[in-house]
């Protein structure tokens, strides 16, 4: 992640070293409806739900809330990470959605601009420092923002259950039909401009038909 302290976010050692998974024990009730879904469907994408992170001092990231609604834990392994969270129903508080081009889309909460984001004034965001051996839980639809105040070293994790199933299916089709529609307004354009380079690669010679048997491919280098 790179804002103005960059720092590994999402990092996918647990892959890398599955053995790990050993010493890590996830609640029953942090169970991810969400994976099963996911490998009985789409077996050859691989899929993640538990990440590391790790950063030094300064790190920060920044207003968000998690995907599709999703709920989320973090354990904290090294250092002490400072939390500053809000409810769902102050969303309108720190964003400008759609933000004007250019524009800021979240408030700064270390310095807001209160003109471009008057309602921050009626935020209430409750702060707190998240220690070494402690587990912090997000619920779904919970806006936050994370510093670490020291280099710090943490295992997270995000979740689907029965309390949030029906919002994360809502933000997932959503996003589906939003992508697919990008994309079919995207393709004639691509087919044109791709068209257009076919033609120009023809013309200057760039591909010429093979001089091997008939019948045999032809093979650009």
């Amino acid at each position: 992640h790179c804002g103005a302290t960059p720092y590994i976010q999402d990092w996918l050692v647990l892959d890398i070293h599955p053995e790990l998974y050993d010493d890590i024990r996830v609640p029953e009730w942090f169970n991810n409806w969400e994976r099963p879904f996911r490998t009985k469907f789409q077996p050859r994408t691989p899929y993640h739900d538990i990440v590391v992170l790790a950063g030094p001092a300064g790190a920060t990231t920044y207003v968000h809330r998690d995907r599709y609604h999703t709920h989320a834990w973090l354990a904290q392994i090294v250092g002490r990470k400072k939390w500053t969270i809000f409810p769902p129903d102050q969303y309108s508080l720190l964003y400008n959605k759609p933000a004007a081009l250019g524009a800021q889309a979240f408030v700064n909460i270390a310095n807001p601009d209160l003109e471009s984001f008057p309602g921050f004034k009626r935020a209430s965001p409750i702060e707190f420092v998240l220690e070494p051996g402690e587990l912090v839980f997000v619920p779904s639809g919970w806006i936050h923002q994370v510093t670490s105040l020291d280099p710090t070293l943490s295992v997270s994790g995000n979740y689907v259950n029965g309390s949030n199933i029906g919002v994360f299916l809502r933000d997932a089709c959503s996003e589906a039909l939003e992508n697919f529609r990008q994309r079919r307004r995207r393709l004639p354009l691509q087919m044109t401009e791709s068209l257009r380079a076919l033609a120009r690669a023809l013309e200057g010679g760039e591909l010429a038909p093979s001089s091997g048997a008939p019948g045999e491919a032809a093979t650009c280098g």
